[in-house]
């Protein structure tokens, strides 16, 4: 489990055994989330290689699909176990 998981749930006991139990209670849907994420991933890095690279806004839409694919990785680790 993550150390923001255990921040979160930190100082109190029930909260914590609660969200212990949803963690438990929720690995299916974890693993189904991290994949439709990683195919987000995937799609994202396919469209910015498909776009060209003479538009004039290219450098900002690159800055952009990378923040996009920053942020669904920063979500998959917190799914991982």
């Amino acid at each position: 489990m993550k150390l923001a998981w255990k921040n979160l749930t930190k100082g109190t006991p029930d909260k914590a055994a609660d969200f212990k139990e949803a963690w438990a209670d929720s690995e299916n849907f974890r693993l189904f989330l991290k994949e439709l994420l990683e195919e987000r991933i995937r799609a994202e890095r396919e469209k910015s290689e498909r776009e060209a690279y003479d538009i004039e806004n290219w450098a900002l839409k690159q800055a952009d699909a990378n923040g996009v694919i920053r942020t669904y990785k920063e979500i998959i680790g917190l799914l991982d176990k």
